[in-house]
């Protein structure tokens, strides 16, 4: 890819991030992944990390789903991708998500909405090992979320918000 290519692809992609850490909410996962050193004839680790909006369920007009990857060195985490975005941030429990809440440019500003499946993941772990009877309690409340969500899916916000209280 030639030097103007490669300025248009950075422009597109820094617009593209612009645009989507204008939603209200963004989602955010990431992977390891290797990547060959160049002029080394090695690979090194890094972190693919995917941002996603699609707050496009029941509003008007239609905003369409949206999705940007950013590969960062492991040590770099995500905080460079996310600093500007100031709003609710949907992840999983890994722990570069709670340092990204730590960063003193950004505290207060992004409020981490933590993955209800996730969750539930623990708990199931500790009923099958323990068969404790709170951790069942909490699988089948979770399962009441469930059910609650499927039956509003694809409503307008506002239902969906009245039909959950």
């Amino acid at each position: 890819m030639d030097e103007a290519s490669r300025l248009v692809a950075k422009g597109l992609y820094e617009l593209q991030l612009r645009v989507m850490h204008a939603y209200p909410r963004l989602f955010c996962d990431e992977t390891p992944i290797r990547v060959l050193e160049p002029g080394r004839g090695r690979s090194k680790i890094c972190q693919f990390w995917a941002h996603a909006v699609d707050d496009g369920h029941g509003t008007a007009p239609r905003r369409r789903p949206c999705l940007c990857l950013c590969a960062k060195p492991r040590q770099e985490g995500n905080r460079q991708s996310t600093h500007r975005f100031l709003r609710i941030l949907q992840v999983d429990a890994y722990a570069a998500y709670k340092a990204i809440e730590k960063d003193s440019r950004i505290s207060g500003k992004i409020e981490l909405a933590f993955c209800l499946a996730h969750a539930r993941r623990k708990f199931v772990a500790v009923f099958k090992t323990t068969q404790s009877p709170f951790a069942k309690e909490v699988i089948e409340q979770i399962a009441v979320i469930y059910g609650i969500e499927a039956k509003i899916r694809g409503m307008e916000a506002e239902r969906r918000r009245a039909f959950r209280q």
